[in-house]
């Protein structure tokens, strides 16, 4: 007989006065599992993928202007406007997607917006042309303006009032 079976079988033979446990009703254990936590792991990742794309992008993209202006035959200043197409979009979806986070929750969004960044993310490779390329930004952009937002709203509803400063802080210091 396992240690579990005879602990809960201690539990129900005890009277209602001697073990609180026992008014409970069910089967009360004092083994019982928690499901797992995954808050800290929508935080990271959010994060992680905030650090990559906030800071690198601008700059690994002005790396690319001179051979992609070339290749497609555009101006340096058309290609810069599609980094702003970037931007924008990233901007004018922000409201939107903030009204998500509270109906939905981060742990809903976060995942079908960085779909959405990935999409963008192809057919900005896959572009042979200056609409195609803005359009791929716009995508990109409207799919990691989550990335900052959802750890932001994930730690305000998953952690405590007293922790939410400090996390916060460390979202902003890391990625902000």
């Amino acid at each position: 007989m396992s240690l579990r079976i005879v602990a809960d079988d201690v539990l129900h033979r005890l009277p209602a006065a001697v073990s609180p446990l026992r008014a409970l009703p069910g089967p009360v254990s004092l083994f019982h599992r928690r499901k797992p936590y995954y808050g800290w792991w929508i935080v990271a990742s959010g994060l992680a993928i905030n650090v990559a794309t906030a800071t690198a992008n601008p700059l690994v993209f002005s790396f690319f202007l001179g051979p992609m202006s070339d290749e497609l035959h555009v101006g340096k200043s058309e290609l810069g406007l599609a980094l702003t197409f970037r931007l924008a979009a990233a901007g004018v979806s922000a409201p939107v997607l903030g009204m998500l986070l509270d109906r939905y929750g981060p742990r809903r969004i976060e995942p079908v917006l960085l779909v959405v960044a990935a999409i963008g993310t192809f057919a900005f490779a896959a572009a042979d042309g200056l609409p195609g390329l803005t359009v791929a930004r716009a995508l990109i952009g409207a799919g990691v303006s989550v990335c900052l937002m959802a750890p932001l709203k994930g730690i305000a509803v998953w952690y405590p009032p007293q922790r939410q400063a400090s996390l916060s802080g460390w979202i902003m210091v890391a990625g902000g």
